[in-house]
């Protein structure tokens, strides 16, 4: 990505010194305009379509101290100690989290403390084969207010829950019709939305599996695992490689000061352009575009995120969500998949 350069006409160089291309094959007769990428030391690869499929973007680590772990995913958890004096801290609560939680049980680990801003865990899935049995219209709020919808969707769970079934299947039921509810949503709106209601709508909508769920509940009864509600402020290191932590706990509650034995950075991907590099210089040289809501980057046509007399580039995932706001499950991206692949094919 560092090495993306100018931008002239909607060629992307790789710099500014003139170099030979690899031969390509030519589609005549498309009025394509190429676009090259680098490949290796002074080479380039030269196409006629761009497809950004950059995935999550994670920002910084916190700090450089020892014993900080931002990819918790490939820890080596075994090599812990089990009972150790200091806790592993676990910054975040959502699915990654939980993940790490679990990892850390499994390998017999204790004294854990997990923190996030508000203390909430993700809900619980229920029995798979269950379905809602309505049809889930709000076609009738096209245009209203996200407070219409939200008391529609309470509503709607209220109701449910009166004919006996749980609130997962109405949010369930919601999710076809979320790219269309969202894209109905001023941008005021979808603002508000992500500022006040997208953790609460997180946890119900990313769920964890009721096994996990009752494994995690099980170790926070008896001690194993501590949810603590605050905003890790710093962190900085302490003697003997331990990496210390300064939590705000509130407004009512003060400060903490907290020496951990590891950190495990679990806070998610970040949702703003600017935190990818390519996207970030894409944008300054007006190859793309942000929403209305500036989150991510704007689709123009379809899943096309260029400008029509640029070349083509498309774009799915992540990037996409100030958009289409469901855009990082498994099944929105296979959506997504098929329909760039189609739009990659009609230009």
């Amino acid at each position: 990505q560092s090495f993306i350069g100018e931008t002239e006409g909607g060629i992307l160089n790789s710099g500014s010194e003139k170099k030979t291309p690899p031969p390509t094959p030519s589609r005549k007769g498309r009025g394509e305009v190429k676009s090259s990428l680098p490949q290796g030391e002074g080479n380039k690869i030269t196409t006629t379509r761009l497809v950004l499929a950059v995935g999550n973007a994670f920002g910084g680590a916190l700090t450089d101290a020892g014993r900080y772990v931002q990819q918790p995913w490939n820890f080596p958890y075994e090599t812990l100690e089990q009972t150790p004096e200091n806790p592993y801290v676990i910054v975040g609560t959502g699915l990654t989290a939980v993940d790490t939680m679990v990892s850390l049980l499994n390998a017999g680990c204790t004294n854990i403390i997990a923190i996030s801003r508000n203390g909430w865990l993700p809900a619980p899935h229920v029995d798979g084969t269950l379905s809602y049995d309505q049809k889930f219209d709000l076609a009738h709020l096209k245009g209203q207010r996200l407070s219409h919808y939200t008391r529609a969707i309470r509503n709607e769970v209220r109701a449910a829950a009166m004919r006996g079934q749980p609130w997962q299947v109405v949010i369930d039921a919601l999710r076809p019709h979320t790219h269309t509810i969202w894209r109905q949503l001023t941008p005021h709106d979808q603002k508000r939305f992500a500022h006040r209601l997208l953790t609460l709508w997180n946890i119900h909508r990313h769920r964890m599996a009721e096994g996990i769920a009752a494994q995690l509940a099980a170790a926070i009864d008896d001690g194993r695992i501590f949810i603590q509600k605050g905003r890790v402020l710093m962190v900085e290191p302490h003697e003997n490689e331990l990496p210390s932590l300064e939590i705000d706990l509130g407004a009512t509650k003060g400060g903490l000061s907290l020496v951990a034995d590891h950190i495990f950075e679990c806070v998610g991907p970040k949702f703003q352009a600017t935190d990818y590099q390519l996207l970030d210089r894409l944008l300054a040289k007006g190859t793309l575009s942000k929403p209305a809501n500036s989150m991510g980057i704007a689709m123009v046509a379809g899943h096309r995120v260029s400008a029509p007399n640029l070349a083509p580039i498309y774009a799915i995932g992540t990037p996409l969500v100030g958009e289409l706001l469901e855009t990082i499950a498994v099944p929105e991206l296979r959506g997504q998949a098929k329909l760039v692949a189609e739009g990659v094919l009609r230009t």
